[in-house]
């Protein structure tokens, strides 16, 4: 047999991981601290022959994309995985020359991790994923009949979420150890700096300083907001200790909407329109300056379980009122079928559709986030109505993560990513770096 020897670089806090012996431990670090990179090696160095492993991400999307990747890149080159031993197709699983096997799953529904008997696992972007996934996981380590062991990686969600609660605050058999972005030399020099540009105070200090933050996990504080007084034809402002006043006639009447497409009938090969039964839809109007500043005044809100085929009409009501200029929704909303049926309503402009491009909720309400901090998203001073009180809840509580109220704050984040668009002179967000990179550096291992 012939050894081949490799070397990989790693830098001090990736090694500090490597090297821990606890049961239970967490590379907690900022974006592009190298989270998926140091997890996958960490499981490839610690796989047994004949064994059974798990890797876990939120969703099959970001497996697939961060967790899978990272892993067969490094065990590819480490020459420990043949091809015909990697199994794309869902769900997918690799198997090693020493014939341990890693499955790849989804934690979106936890109930689905009930089952195998593992030696370890890896919870990649733990932070995104519910107790309960890893309440069933630290269940499965039993293995070889031994005790196996779990480690997590994820870029905090403040001091009330579960990973603070069980890897923040030590323990006997559990260590955390922290990085910030900027502590990965081998990321582009500028990238820290230019992410830091888009990014809150809040944001700066948990998503590229990794901290744990009492307000972590949240992104919208909507009690600080500034409020507004309507004035009939215009809104009255606080400039400083003056009155501005913007006349409604100068604005631009906007529309967002995130409407339930509900879920189709077992084994339906075809979906009718009426066939669908209704979730929650949200529809958000608000006004936008014309000028370079793109201030946004929600004027109301809708939150309410509607039936799918009751979605066009419900939405031709609003228009009726509200008179929109521009209605837009995100594009995985907006499917032909339901184009189709909006086209029936003269009251309903033709609806613009924002391309996702895949990205997770947080990264697409980031123009929203960021406005909010500067002052930039108004609601009105009148607090007796019952709207107001209903965005403030939801988007105080707003995490980003899948399976939570979030319909309010995903048309909120359509509005603020149309008024980028619309703002002129101002650099997009869709031109940010991409945010999670992984890298590597430093000392070796």
């Amino acid at each position: 047999m012939t050894t081949i020897n490799k070397t990989i670089k790693v830098y001090t806090k990736q090694l500090q991981f490597l090297e821990s012996k606890k049961l239970w431990r967490a590379f907690c670090g900022g974006i592009g601290s190298g989270k998926s990179f140091i997890g996958a090696l960490d499981m490839i160095r610690r796989m047994k022959p004949g064994r059974l492993y798990l890797v876990t991400a939120p969703t099959y999307p970001m497996l697939s994309d961060a967790s899978f990747r990272s892993f067969i890149d490094i065990a590819r080159n480490l020459e420990v995985v043949l091809p015909h031993d990697v199994k794309i197709s869902p769900p997918p699983s690799i198997k090693l020359r020493n014939g341990a096997e890693v499955l790849f799953r989804s934690t979106d529904n936890p109930e689905t991790l009930r089952g195998p008997n593992l030696s370890g696992w890896w919870m990649d972007e733990a932070s995104l994923s519910k107790r309960e996934a890893f309440d069933i996981l630290i269940g499965r380590l039993r293995g070889g009949n031994e005790m196996g062991w779990g480690t997590a990686t994820f870029t905090p969600k403040g001091k009330t979420h579960w990973t603070y609660k069980v890897f923040g605050r030590g323990s006997e058999d559990t260590e955390l150890i922290h990085a910030r972005t900027e502590e990965n030399i081998f990321l582009p020099p500028e990238f820290v700096v230019n992410v830091r540009k888009h990014y809150t105070k809040q944001q700066v200090k948990q998503e590229l300083g990794g901290l744990f933050i009492d307000s972590g996990g949240n992104y919208y504080f909507p009690d600080s907001w500034p409020r507004y007084i309507d004035a009939g034809d215009a809104y009255r402002i606080r400039n400083g200790d003056r009155w501005r006043h913007i006349r409604k006639a100068e604005c631009c009447r906007l529309i967002a909407l995130d409407w339930a497409m509900g879920k189709p009938k077992k084994d339906a090969p075809t979906i009718a329109l009426g066939e669908l039964g209704g979730d929650c839809t949200a529809f958000t109007v608000a006004d936008m300056t014309d000028d370079s500043d793109g201030l946004l005044f929600l004027l109301n809100s809708i939150n309410e379980r509607i039936p799918l085929a009751s979605n066009a009409p419900r939405l031709a009501e609003l228009c009726r009122r509200w008179s929109p200029v521009i209605v837009a929704g995100d594009d995985d909303n907006l499917s032909e079928t339901m184009l189709l049926e909006t086209r029936r309503y003269k009251d309903i402009p033709t609806i613009k559709p924002m391309g996702i491009r895949s990205r997770n909720k947080v990264t697409r309400s980031q123009a929203a986030i960021v406005r909010a901090e500067r002052g930039m998203i108004f609601l009105p001073e009148d607090s007796t109505l019952p709207w107001v009180d209903m965005v403030c809840n939801q988007l105080a509580s707003f995490t980003g993560v899948d399976g939570e109220p979030d319909d309010v704050a995903d048309s909120v984040s359509i509005l603020g990513r149309l008024a980028d668009e619309f703002r002129p002179g101002e650099d997009q967000y869709e031109n940010d770096p991409i945010l999670g990179a992984d890298g590597y550096d430093g000392g070796t291992w």
